[in-house]
């Protein structure tokens, strides 16, 4: 993500007679319709499930690989945004976004960037950020969907009939346990003890940002408890899209494909590159926990 630049920054530097030269560089040309919307990292999503603690998840997947994904895609007709840390707002440059593929099917829209990192479409909305956060707490509060105590509406969480806004800016990454920061009257936190929640009002340290748990507020009986067959429904995706989601892994640990399809497919994409020393028990257990996740529903 070298290459990412940040719009108001620059227009902020360049002179006026320059601004549509430097604007040049992130205007994209022949997006189709149906590809504008909110896009969420594939591997980010899939840790929420697994983890219902949205920082941790965040953090790691941050951590997936040598280079990084974007934390969340903004595709609009003329230009696509990359909210670093979700308050942050930088255009992608056309000559990245040119080697960008995107996958339409019965499941959805996917997209592949730059570097071989995998989006599932979430929303229509050009910038949905609020879709953006239903998405997660739908994730992260699946067990209380149904309760009368949690209620998701956008970006705001009602909890015992009082409205809270939730944050997903990555500042509180530093927090162990948190699930989920919230605003209202004043901070406050969702943690995750156990399978347990617990909302606590917060307090700042005093030595480093971030905020900390200071008086409980309510508990929530199994929360987060995980649920074997909570994963995301891959059921709709084509067989063949599933192979290629499999296979997009390898690619990105250099794997040489014997397949003449994958070859070819892969071999389009900027940032494939072979590595002779490919060592397939080298990958990381998120990994192979994605492949076999897509070997299970190939199978079916």
């Amino acid at each position: 993500m070298n290459n990412i630049k940040k719009v108001c920054f620059i227009c902020f530097l360049f002179p006026f007679f320059n601004l549509f030269a430097v604007a040049d560089e992130f205007e994209l040309k022949n997006v189709k319709d149906e590809y504008i919307g909110t896009y969420i990292p594939v591997d980010l999503e899939l840790r929420l499930y697994q983890s219902k603690k949205f920082y941790e998840s965040l953090r790691a997947s941050r951590k997936y690989g040598t280079t990084q994904p974007h934390d969340v895609l903004y595709l609009q007709k003329n230009i696509c945004y990359s909210d670093a840390g979700f308050h942050d707002g930088y255009a992608i440059q056309n000559k990245d976004f040119i080697n960008y593929k995107f996958i339409t099917g019965n499941g959805g829209i996917f997209c592949i960037d730059n570097q071989g990192y995998l989006y599932r479409k979430i929303s229509n909305n050009e910038y949905g950020y609020s879709d953006y956060v239903e998405y997660v707490m739908k994730i992260l509060l699946s067990n209380f969907l149904k309760s009368s105590e949690i209620q998701i509406d956008g970006s705001n969480l009602q909890i015992n009939d009082k409205e809270y806004k939730v944050n997903l800016d990555g500042i509180f990454l530093d927090t162990s346990n948190a699930a989920i920061w919230l605003f209202s009257d004043m901070h406050y936190v969702l943690e995750k003890n156990g399978i347990d929640g617990e909302l606590y009002t917060s307090k700042k340290y005093e030595h480093k940002e971030g905020r900390t748990k200071d008086v409980l507020i309510a508990k929530f009986p199994e929360l987060f408890k995980i649920n074997a067959d909570e994963i995301p429904d891959y059921s709709e995706i084509p067989k063949n899209q599933l192979r290629l989601f499999r296979n997009l892994i390898y690619a990105r640990n250099g794997y040489t494909f014997k397949s003449k399809d994958l070859q070819e497919y892969f071999s389009s994409c900027s940032w494939y590159k072979k590595d002779p020393n490919f060592n397939e028990s080298a990958m990381r257990k998120d990994e192979k926990d994605f492949i076999a996740l897509m070997q299970k529903y190939e199978a079916k």
